[in-house]
């Protein structure tokens, strides 16, 4: 009908969904180490050139993750393992040019991760194999007399209750 032209409207913010696959076993997602991960985004030189910290989110049970109404600009995203009380272990970490319009697609950028688990550090090989420290204790004591092991036990206790 004499259209010589189509507009289409830009979505004004970006979501980013996240599908995480776990390639070390027969189960792509499992319950034990999806509740332990979260996800942390960052953008990067927000207002006034600062990093702005978005509030971190839970991987969901379906290994999922989803932020919604993002800005157009630059994100760091973390993937993070929590190991332990204390540490954590980034597993995945990727920016993001959510200006980028070739890899939105409506308003969407999907972020497909897949994670082999890597042999870990020395700290981890130690703990979990022969040379882990109880295992030493163990070979310590067998390799010394019987005798001898019990009377340095018993001197190390007479030592602490003076």
């Amino acid at each position: 009908m004499g259209i010589d032209f189509l507009v289409l409207t830009r979505p004004k913010t970006i979501d980013i969904k996240g599908y995480i696959t776990f390639l070390d076993g027969e189960d792509k997602c499992p319950e034990d180490r999806a509740k332990n991960i979260f996800v942390e985004v960052t953008k990067l030189g927000g207002n006034d050139g600062i990093d702005e910290q978005l509030p971190n989110k839970k991987l969901l049970l379906s290994c999922q993750y989803i932020y919604t109404k993002l800005e157009k600009g630059e994100y760091l995203v973390k993937v993070i393992e929590k190991q332990g009380k204390a540490m954590t272990k980034i597993i995945s970490q990727e920016v993001f040019n959510l200006n980028d319009d070739a890899e939105i697609s409506d308003g969407v950028k999907v972020h497909d991760i897949k994670i082999e688990r890597n042999k870990g550090n020395m700290q981890e090989n130690l703990n979990q194999g022969i040379f882990s420290p109880t295992i030493i204790v163990i070979l310590i004591l067998a390799m010394l007399q019987w005798n001898y092991t019990v009377s340095l036990v018993e001197k190390f206790l007479s030592f602490f209750k003076r």
